[in-house]
């Protein structure tokens, strides 16, 4: 009877991991290819055509907060971004729940095109610099530092939203000049 409960257990047990490793995925930004975790979000300018938007991220990008080596190329603007501290506390965390690597300076370079009604930002090679060396962010979010499976424990997830957060309001800008004064 113990040998049945037992496999019945093992059995259950089995199937629950493999729905949660199949779960959608708790990131809007995040997204993980090669296995490199990059950050892309899309933001929508409403009735916005496009030299308006290129006007609107060469007037804001380089006053963005830690954004350095502004070049805007044709129809690509990249930056760096440098010794970022992300302000995770604006979001609900705090020091002793949230991952340390957090506390640490954060580095990436950054990527912007657009289009008429739209300009989509992503940041890659992402890696925080700490006293222990340097943490990627496939490191810091996936099993084993592989980057072949997202790491979805809570602190983990809760850092990766912290991320998705603070740099959607980072490169959120609204203003577009619409008139020619």
């Amino acid at each position: 009877m113990k040998n049945i409960f037992f496999v019945l257990f093992l059995f259950l047990s089995i199937d629950s991991i493999g729905q949660n490793s199949s779960a959608e995925l708790p990131f809007k930004y995040l997204k993980k290819d090669n296995n490199q975790i990059f950050f892309e979000k899309v933001f929508e300018v409403d009735s916005a055509n496009s030299s308006q938007i290129e006007q609107m991220l060469i007037a804001n990008i380089p006053k963005t907060k830690d954004v350095r080596d502004f070049q805007k190329n044709s129809n690509v603007i990249t930056a760096y971004i440098s010794n970022c501290l992300i302000d995770y506390k604006k979001y609900g965390g705090k020091w002793g729940n949230t991952q340390v690597f957090m506390n640490h300076p954060f580095f990436s370079n950054v990527t912007v095109v657009w289009k008429d009604g739209k300009y989509k930002v992503t940041l890659s090679n992402m890696e925080w610099h700490t006293s222990l060396g340097n943490l990627t962010m496939t490191e810091a979010l996936t099993k084993w530092a592989q980057g072949k499976e997202w790491d979805l424990s809570k602190s983990k997830v809760k850092a990766g939203q912290y991320v998705e957060q603070y740099f959607s309001d980072l490169f959120s800008f609204s203003e577009v000049n619409k008139s020619d004064w």
